[in-house]
């Protein structure tokens, strides 16, 4: 704590808060003022996400953990490497997952033969999808 160069792993750390967000639909710490939500973070462990959403594959619990790490040290050292343990397939295969085979072509007709309208989602200038 209280590095006098911030690295890539204080992205990392902010990386891990929306992460947590995204998973969680909060924030990793919270207080009812900025002196408690400061002493949370500098004293609560990391608030399991499985506590909140059971079916998050334990894998990605421990990516969010280590994002969050209140040490720097103990992060990731970039973004990329989060990237990449997020790249693998035990991150986003649940356990309970079926496997499903892919289309054998790439036809543009349905099964009864009717065009097969592709679905496009609206372009929102400065939103990369």
């Amino acid at each position: 704590m209280g590095e006098s160069d911030p690295d890539g792993r204080s992205d990392v750390y902010s990386l891990g808060c929306v992460l947590f967000d995204m998973l969680t639909g909060g924030a990793p710490f919270t207080g009812s003022t900025p002196q408690a939500l400061i002493t949370k973070r500098f004293t609560d462990p990391v608030p399991s996400v499985r506590a909140t959403r059971t079916e998050v594959t334990g894998e990605l619990e421990l990516v969010v953990t280590k994002s969050l790490a209140r040490e720097p040290a103990e992060r990731f050292d970039s973004a990329a490497l989060v990237a990449q343990a997020l790249g693998s397939p035990k991150m986003i295969t649940p356990p309970y997952a079926v496997a499903v085979a892919a289309p054998a072509s790439h036809s543009t007709k349905s099964i009864r033969g009717a065009p097969v309208r592709r679905h496009e989602p609206p372009a929102r200038p400065g939103v990369l999808l």
